[in-house]
């Protein structure tokens, strides 16, 4: 079971076809999950995109990096 976004809240578990395509979204977290009231916890430390086709039996990842600049309407974005 996979999770579907829906509406901007938390998805609900959905499987997908046997022949279909699925892609999964890895972030990394800087900080302990396990401290109570963790505040450290403030941004990715990884960020990766995996695609496996049953079809082709193939994976595919591919990796962002965390500091990626991107230029939007002429200002600089990170």
């Amino acid at each position: 079971m996979l999770g579907k976004i829906k509406g901007g809240n938390i998805g609900e578990a959905v499987t997908p076809a046997p022949d279909e395509a699925v892609n999964v979204l890895v972030l990394g977290l800087i900080g302990d999950p396990n401290q109570t009231n963790n505040y450290e916890i403030k941004r990715t430390d990884t960020i990766m995109v995996a695609q496996y086709d049953p079809k082709k039996k193939d994976l595919d990842l591919v990796s962002i990096p965390r500091d990626t600049l991107i230029t939007e309407n002429g200002r600089n974005i990170r």
